[in-house]
C-alpha cells in the first residue's frame, strides 16, 4: 500500500517526480513510458547520480492513457462547432506544416476518442486511491 511507503510526497510534474526519486525524497515514482530516457542527463548532471537505468525499475505498466488533449466545454460549444475543430485537428495533423507546427508538443497527429478512452486513466486512479 501506498501507505506503507515510508518517503511519500506530492509532486507536481514529471520533473519532480524525477528530481524526487534521485534525490531519494520518495521511494516510488508514476510517470510515462519515456520519463527515464528523458531525465537521464539531469540524473547524473544536477541530481548527482550515478546511472538511472541501473538505480531504477519499472515495477509495472498500465494500459494505454490519453497524453495531451484539445478539450472543449459542450456548454460553450455546439455539436457541429465540436465536429468541425476535431477534424480540423486531424487533417492540420496530416499536414507537413501542421505535423511542423504540432511537433513542438511531441504529438504526431490526433484521433476522435469517447468518454470510454478514458477508462484506463480511471482505473489506474481508482487503484491508487485505494492504496493510499
Amino acid at each position: 500500500m501506498i501507505s506503507d511507503l515510508a518517503n511519500k510526497v506530492e509532486v507536481t510534474g514529471y520533473p519532480d517526480t524525477a528530481a524526487r526519486l534521485a534525490t531519494g525524497q520518495c521511494d516510488v515514482g508514476v510517470g510515462y513510458a519515456d520519463i527515464r530516457r528523458d531525465f537521464e542527463t539531469n540524473w547524473t548532471t544536477e541530481w548527482n547520480q550515478e546511472n538511472i537505468w541501473k538505480q531504477t525499475d519499472v515495477i509495472g505498466v498500465t494500459d494505454k492513457i490519453m497524453n495531451d488533449t484539445i478539450s472543449i466545454s459542450n456548454k460553450l460549444v455546439d455539436a457541429d462547432l465540436k465536429k468541425a475543430l476535431q477534424r480540423s485537428f486531424i487533417e492540420i495533423a496530416k499536414t507537413d506544416e501542421g505535423k511542423e507546427a504540432i511537433s513542438i508538443y511531441n504529438h504526431t497527429g490526433y484521433k476522435e476518442v469517447t468518454d470510454a478512452d478514458y477508462d484506463s486513466s480511471r482505473k489506474v486512479l481508482d487503484m491508487l486511491k485505494n492504496k493510499q
